[in-house]
């Protein structure tokens, strides 16, 4: 079997194990509780979901219905509020629901960017695109202490694996032991 369809096979066996977790993008105890949205099994990034909510709902309008002049005021009307109200010391302060339709503007304007770059006028579209990988690049450096801390001060925090990751790590083992069986059996060793 070629290298390249075996690692897609085991990545497949991987998914099998963890789709579960994969989109949460955060432990799943009830510190992070608001934080994730969980549908049946499914654990998903409750930001991650809103702003590919905002990018769903814009970027076909902006693809097919909005001309080249209005893209740039559509980018402008959804990046500078995301931008500026979702800086690190004002984000975590907004109620939930703020947060959610921030990151759903922050869809938009990807939304937007994209639309320019691939359709139009597209320099600013360029210039969007890399203004919206410099922001999240910056925000997430500094987002990143903070988000430390709700561990760090967890009463669970050094007892092992915690309650957050408590399925993960489930997961992982009941994919580690797969993959031996698999290896085993295409060895002949079982």
């Amino acid at each position: 079997m070629s290298s390249l369809l075996q690692r897609a096979l085991e990545r497949l066996h991987w998914w099998r194990h963890a789709w579960i977790f994969e989109w949460a993008h955060k432990p799943l105890c009830d510190a992070y509780g608001e934080d994730v949205l969980r549908i049946g099994k499914l654990h998903l990034c409750r930001g991650c979901s809103a702003l590919g909510l905002g990018l769903l709902f814009l970027g076909p309008l902006l693809l097919a219905g909005i001309g080249a002049d209005a893209r740039p005021l559509a980018f402008a009307a959804s990046f500078l509020p995301a931008a500026i109200l979702s800086h690190p010391r004002l984000h975590s302060r907004w109620p939930r629901v703020v947060r959610d339709l921030l990151r759903a503007s922050a869809g938009c304007a990807v939304a937007s960017g994209i639309a320019m770059a691939f359709a139009g006028p597209t320099g600013p579209g360029l210039v969007a695109l890399a203004l919206l990988a410099l922001t999240r690049l910056v925000y997430a450096r500094q987002r990143a202490p903070r988000r430390l801390e709700r561990c760090t001060s967890c009463p669970e925090n050094g007892a092992g694996v915690c309650s957050g990751y408590a399925l993960q790590a489930e997961s992982i083992r009941s994919w580690e032991e797969s993959a031996w069986r698999r290896e085993a059996r295409r060895r002949g060793l079982s």
